[in-house]
């Protein structure tokens, strides 16, 4: 009887420390980080739009990121990489795109837990010009919230923060 009774105190305490310790083992999935990109001239006309006098070929342009070139495209990488996971971020490269009807290149995704300090993306335009976008952001995990910290600059001037899905607009 008294082996019993151990017994069951012993699961007793082993089940309510487990039961304590699952409050401190939150893993919080983070959101990646995908920009879009609109081009436009100084009339706001969509560049990137076929129709558009004067614009720009998507499939001439060339995004640099982390060693690695991206050319644009209208078919994802993601079709390559299988999504495992909701949040995971894969990398689907610089992809053309149209939403509400307007002409779009996305890039991504970026990994949204990664630690980002002014890591430049870089566009190369048909044109030889290049536009380079900064990327800050870092997450803050605590025990029962997160907090994320976005910057994005274009040439150097802040034009989104605070967001895992920027879009910034272009004016060539």
């Amino acid at each position: 009887m008294k082996k019993t009774k151990l017994l069951l105190m012993a699961l007793i305490v082993a089940f309510t420390s487990s039961l304590v310790s699952c409050d401190n083992d939150i893993i919080w999935d983070i959101s990646p980080i995908e920009i879009f990109f609109t081009v436009s001239d100084v009339e706001g006309q969509d560049l990137l739009n076929p129709d558009t006098p004067n614009s720009i070929d998507y499939r001439e342009v060339i995004a640099e990121w982390r060693g690695e070139t991206y050319v644009g495209d209208t078919v994802s990488l993601f079709t390559q990489h299988p999504l495992t996971r909701a949040l995971i971020g894969h990398m689907h490269g610089l992809v053309y795109v149209t939403e509400h009807g307007r002409s779009k290149l996305y890039f991504g995704e970026l990994t949204g837990h990664d630690t980002y300090i002014d890591e430049p993306l870089t566009l190369h335009w048909p044109d030889g010009s290049s536009d380079v976008i900064t990327i800050r952001a870092s997450v803050v995990e605590g025990y029962r919230s997160v907090k994320l910290n976005r910057r994005f600059k274009l040439n150097g001037k802040v034009v989104a923060r605070d967001t895992s899905y920027p879009e910034i607009n272009i004016v060539k």
